[in-house]
């Protein structure tokens, strides 16, 4: 956690996650921040990040890459 908050990431850009995740997440801004966004299509993730992600959101279109970050505290898989 870092200032006190969960840091997120979510696999997977597009429909469920952008009408139901990211509203969620985003509406819990005092408890958690989206730090990484991944997406097999690359400009869905930066979209995200652009619109949800915190101001260093990370953008990966691997999710192996993503899983390597140890700053992560929790994942949503929105496949």
């Amino acid at each position: 956690m870092k200032n006190n908050k969960l840091q997120v990431a979510v696999i997977g850009c597009g429909g469920i996650a952008n009408q139901k995740h990211f509203p969620a997440l985003k509406s819990q801004a005092d408890k958690c921040e989206m730090v990484a966004f991944c997406d097999i299509q690359i400009e869905r993730a930066e979209k995200a990040a652009k619109e949800y992600g915190s101001a260093d959101a990370k953008v990966y279109q691997d999710y192996n890459e993503l899983l390597k970050d140890e700053n992560i505290d929790v994942v949503h898989i929105c496949t």
